[in-house]
């Protein structure tokens, strides 16, 4: 069986149970349809499931579909996210155009999420401020929600420090975020040149020494010789500190 399906302008109602028989499919398109919600959704390989253009309201039943990445509900009736953290391996989602209000924790569930469209919605800044623990979160949008329109810079500035780990927001990069990183980056080069060079003064120091052990060893080996030899012969000998030893046989 074909691994993607498309369906789109087919009066779908529901997902029926038949799609179930397709257990293969990665990929499921089921655009402009008349879809209200997910259930009946059973398919263990599902990797993108597109339902943009129906009347979905919420997101139960994506449990049914446990290695989803990507999902796109863009252009629904959705009101809150609740349903989502079913998705837990999601990476990317698309919501916009929809009535989203409620605040975005169910997300917080989704932890690899790397992208999260929500243009159009209703979201204040309290609703997004759970995204903050989305470690992953790296693209974002929120244009045309009532936390941006209000006033666009300062909307913008809130959402950055409320979620400063997004790097690009509305398709405009963090400077901030890029700044931090670049200055990180430095500091990070620079304390690996300070260990590096710390430890090559370290070996220089540890060879000196062992240098110096060496001729150290190597003059005392030689007033040993030395010494034994006065003693035997009854020479006078003199030291490396200039001693002057003799020996007298009896």
């Amino acid at each position: 069986l074909n691994s993607r399906m498309r369906l789109v302008f087919a009066n779908l109602v529901e997902i029926g149970t038949c799609l179930s028989t397709y257990e293969r499919l990665v990929s499921l398109t089921l655009n402009h349809n008349l879809l209200t919600s997910l259930v009946n959704l059973h398919l263990p390989l599902l990797r993108c499931l597109d339902v943009h253009h129906n009347r979905i309201s919420c997101l139960d039943g994506l449990g049914g579909a446990p290695n989803l990445l990507s999902l796109g509900v863009s252009h629904n009736l959705l009101r809150t996210l609740r349903g989502v953290e079913e998705a837990a391996e999601l990476v990317t989602l698309i919501a916009r155009h929809n009535e989203i209000s409620d605040d975005l924790s169910p997300l917080l569930g989704c932890s690899h999420l790397t992208t999260v469209e929500l243009q159009s919605n209703l979201l204040d800044l309290a609703a997004i401020s759970p995204l903050r623990g989305l470690l992953a979160l790296r693209a974002m949008g929120v244009l045309g929600n009532p936390l941006i329109d209000r006033e666009p810079a300062s909307g913008r500035a809130a959402v950055l420090q409320a979620v400063p780990q997004v790097r690009m927001l509305d398709g405009i990069p963090n400077a901030e975020a890029e700044r931090l990183e670049r200055k990180s980056a430095l500091l990070e080069r620079q304390e690996r040149q300070r260990r590096s060079s710390a430890a090559m003064m370290e070996r220089k120091r540890l060879a000196e020494c062992k240098r110096a052990l060496e001729a150290a060893q190597s003059n005392f080996e030689a007033a040993q010789s030395n010494f034994a030899s006065a003693i035997n012969t009854s020479q006078p000998i003199e030291t490396t500190q200039g001693i002057i030893i003799t020996h007298t046989a009896d």
